[in-house]
């Protein structure tokens, strides 16, 4: 495995086509190997996350909602 594959955004493609192909939630978790930055591993609640990808989209938008709504309360 090279380091390009392990790069954010290839995680995150990995993760989205998982996520898509499987019809489950997926994470990002943060290795602290610099080889292997980052890992896609099913989502468990699991420590080191950086990234969750909810398989179904109105479960991810309320959830960036709320979010949002949190952290930027004026955007309501």
């Amino acid at each position: 495995m090279t380091r390009n594959l392990a790069t954010f955004d290839n995680a995150m493609r990995v993760a989205g086509a998982l996520a898509d192909d499987h019809d489950r939630d997926y994470a990002l978790v943060r290795t602290g190997d610099p080889g292997r930055p980052y890992v896609v591993e099913a989502f468990a609640s699991q420590p080191g996350i950086v990234a969750l990808i909810c398989a179904d989209p109105e479960i991810a938008l309320r959830w960036v909602s709320s979010v949002t709504a949190e952290v930027y309360p004026l955007w309501e």
